[in-house]
Formats: structure tokens, C-alpha cells, sequence
């Protein structure tokens, strides 16, 4: 697919997010859980509102909180800075709409650099995200995974991370439950 093709995708599914204040919200929790972070609904409404402009090649209006750098984008939540790239932005909006759970996969590097704080406190749970690190092989999936919006209606939402080799489950370590 060509970027416009690929933008023009992105702009209709941020226009069906930004439609639905439910679907809206959905997603907000997703992305939070994806990014491990706790960005306020507001701030995250600006940001898809950010990347619909930047999508229909129309300019921002006010402070752009939403930067381009390669095939990633940097945004600027107060003092929260992260980036987030088009797919995660696609697959997280691909499963809210069609409610399904987020899976997401991630490469060893964006593990490292996206755990790094945890990876190097030395508490209980940064065994797990050590091990995971120690148990990498070439050619495993890291697939971070948040079950569907449903499970966590029903108060057994899960979020967490999967290693995966030739296809089968070999390490998982649990971010959140409820």
C-alpha cells in the first residue's frame, strides 16, 4: 500500500474512534495499557485529532502535540513523552471497533528500551522482564497483549506480554488484571 493509501485507512479509523465517545473511551484505556502510561482522556483526543490532520495533510490548529520522525511519531502529553507509530494506532483502533483484544507485536529492541525503567529496578517483578530478555532467541515474537473491552466489563480483563517460538507460548509475564 501507498501512504496515502495507508493514511487515507488511518483517517477513517480515527474518524469512527472520535465519533463514538464509548469507543472513544475504549480506545484511550487500550493505548494507556499498550503505553503503560495514565495520559488523560482529553490529551489523547487531541492526539487522534493531531493525527486525522496530519492524515488529511491539513495543518494543526494550536500547539501540535504530534510530531513525525521516520515511520514513528512523537507525542507530547504535558510532561509525558512517548512514541507511537501508525500500526498501533491502526491495530488498536482495528480492535475496538471490532471488539477484540489488542495484540501487538514489538521487537526485543522496543522491549528493552519501553521496560528499560523496570528491567533495571531490582524488585520482584523485574525478574520476569529479565528472564524474558535472557530466554530471547532470533526469530521469537514479543506480542503484547490487552484482552477485549468485554473481559474487562466483566471484571477479567487481562494486559501482558507473550513470547512466543515456532508458534508455541514459551514465557508471559502479566502487566495488569481485574
Amino acid at each position: 500500500m501507498t501512504d496515502e493509501e495507508n493514511k487515507k485507512i488511518l483517517s477513517q479509523l480515527i474518524e469512527q474512534i472520535l465519533e463514538d465517545e464509548d469507543n472513544l473511551n475504549i480506545f484511550i484505556f487500550f493505548l494507556n495499557r499498550v503505553e503503560n502510561t495514565d495520559i488523560s482522556n482529553d490529551e489523547i483526543n487531541q492526539i487522534l485529532k493531531d493525527y486525522l490532520c496530519i492524515c488529511k495533510n491539513e495543518s494543526v490548529k494550536g500547539k501540535q502535540r504530534v510530531r513525525h520522525i521516520g515511520d514513528r511519531h512523537v507525542f507530547h502529553c504535558k510532561e509525558n513523552v512517548g512514541f507511537i507509530d501508525v500500526n498501533k494506532i491502526e491495530l488498536i483502533a482495528t480492535a475496538v471497533l471490532n471488539k477484540t483484544s489488542v495484540r501487538l507485536p514489538i521487537t526485543i529492541n522496543d522491549f528493552k528500551r519501553k521496560y528499560k525503567k523496570i528491567i533495571l529496578k531490582n524488585v520482584k517483578s523485574s525478574i520476569h522482564y529479565k528472564s524474558l530478555m535472557k530466554e530471547y532467541q532470533d526469530g521469537d515474537e514479543i506480542i503484547e497483549v490487552v484482552s477485549s473491552w468485554l473481559t474487562w466489563k466483566q471484571l477479567c480483563g487481562r494486559s501482558g506480554i507473550i513470547m512466543k517460538r515456532d508458534g508455541e507460548k514459551i514465557r508471559g509475564i502479566m502487566k495488569s488484571m481485574n
